[in-house]
């Protein structure tokens, strides 16, 4: 795939995340938000674990966008490393995280779904800024320096992993209309 297939499909997956997860907090009240089940994290302590790990890859990316060359045309691939990081993180995955990106136990307020939709636009945002650079372009990886991704990597990483902590929100949320 290039990327000038890949940036519209990515924009619009993310797109898709956005609306998912907004849809499934706001059918939540503030203890439902909050409510901690015996195997993991609240739904807003996910969304909280969201924006942890993924401000470290914005960050990231926000300087590869300044020295990217151009480069449209590029067949893209995802890494052996990134192929890994998708397994465990991504939709499929269930590798517990690291002590630094646990979430506090909250309580948490219907905030932190507004600071998570402005941080996950912000990857949209760089994801227009890369369109026409090569996004085979090499970064180091924000937790594990000694290795690198691309930034097609890295975009597909985050998608990956919203995939998975969305469909976990979504969960959580049909549990509570079970109850009702």
């Amino acid at each position: 795939m290039k990327a000038t297939e890949y940036l519209p499909a990515f924009r619009e997956r993310i797109e898709s995340l956005i609306a998912r997860g907004s849809e499934a907090i706001k059918a939540l009240d503030l203890q439902e938000l909050n409510a901690v089940p015996e195997d993991g994290w609240s739904p807003a302590q996910i969304l909280e674990h969201m924006m942890m790990t993924h401000g470290h890859y914005i960050d990231a990316l926000v300087q590869a966008v300044k020295q990217m060359p151009a480069d449209p045309g590029a067949e893209l691939h995802l890494s052996r490393f990134a192929r890994t990081l998708i397994r465990f993180g991504g939709p499929g995955g269930n590798a517990p995280a690291p002590r630094s990106l646990h979430p506090k136990p909250g309580p948490y307020e219907f905030e932190v779904l507004s600071r998570w939709e402005a941080q996950t636009r912000e990857l949209l945002a760089i994801s227009g800024e890369v369109a026409g650079k090569d996004l085979s372009f090499a970064i180091r990886n924000p937790f594990m320096k000694a290795f690198k991704m691309s930034v097609y990597d890295c975009l597909e990483v985050f998608a990956q992993h919203t995939e998975r902590h969305v469909g976990q929100i979504e969960d959580r949320a049909a549990i509570h209309f079970l109850v009702e």
